[in-house]
């Protein structure tokens, strides 16, 4: 290189005067400035495109809710009456008389009382131990139930109640049922809860239960919302039951009786 083009020439071409420039660093070296500028540009770049995302991920959402004038649509869902079971009564077996001796405890007393004397062997074969002494069938391998002395602290036999023809039963051998079954009474109350879809408002969605009484003629009686009670929908169950048709009452032992029904009438919105 001439003196005279030192002064025009760059750092780079005074360093590699006289050699290859083809190798490769060279070309390195003098794009060095522009790979540099290039990559500050990409990195600030991919910083500010982080920054926005964060922005908005934590932007409060500002979303507002329109409630439509006309009332959403509704679904009924009818749950079948729940099965109950029926238990098993063991027959109660009525107290036999048995015959007993007086148990009496031996005791110190003075010599101007009598006292009752205990039983011998022989009247002891054929009787029971007890408080008093009474007459009935001698006990020849029979227990029967201890009878309720006051004061003996005996718990006496269980009493049997029979229940009325008239009396409103809980469990019977044939429950009461809607007039062509459960599909018919699940379509009768569907039909007739969806006119008043209307009506209903957030507060009705649930399940509500009716409790009623089907009469020994097949009447409807005494309906009432067990649950969601002061409800549209418990309103509109208990008007759908009473205006119902006549049922086929409940059996017991070959008899018409009345018993108890409860029927679950959940009221879903169409997004559930």
């Amino acid at each position: 290189m001439q003196a005279s083009q030192i002064l025009t020439s760059s750092f780079l071409d005074i360093l590699f005067e006289n050699r290859n420039k083809a190798y490769g660093a060279y070309d390195l070296r003098k794009s060095y400035n522009k790979r540099l500028g290039v990559s500050l540009l990409i990195l600030l770049s991919f910083l500010a495109i982080m920054a926005t995302l964060f922005l908005l991920q934590n932007e409060p959402n500002d979303t507002s809710f329109v409630i439509p004038e006309s009332p959403p649509n509704v679904t009924t869902v009818i749950s079948p009456p729940d099965k109950i079971s029926i238990p098993i009564v063991k027959k109660i077996a009525v107290p036999v008389a048995v015959k007993t001796v007086h148990n009496a405890t031996p005791i110190i007393v003075k010599d101007n009382t009598n006292p009752l004397p205990p039983p011998d062997i022989r009247e002891i074969e054929n009787a029971q131990s007890g408080f008093i002494v009474s007459e009935g069938k001698p006990t020849i391998d029979i227990i029967g139930p201890p009878e309720n002395i006051p004061g003996s602290n005996i718990l006496a036999a269980p009493a049997i109640h029979h229940e009325s023809e008239d009396s409103v039963r809980i469990t019977v051998e044939i429950e009461a049922s809607f007039p062509g079954g459960i599909s018919e009474w699940s379509k009768y109350l569907k039909r007739t809860i969806e006119q008043s879809q209307d009506q209903f408002t957030n507060s009705d969605y649930g399940t509500c239960l009716v409790k009623f009484i089907v009469n020994k003629y097949g009447e409807v009686s005494d309906v009432h919302a067990v649950t969601m009670q002061h409800t549209r929908l418990a309103a509109v169950a208990v008007k759908v039951i009473k205006g119902g048709p006549r049922w086929i009452p409940a059996m017991q032992n070959g008899h018409k009786v009345s018993a108890y029904r409860t029927q679950p009438i959940t009221l879903l919105s169409e997004d559930e």
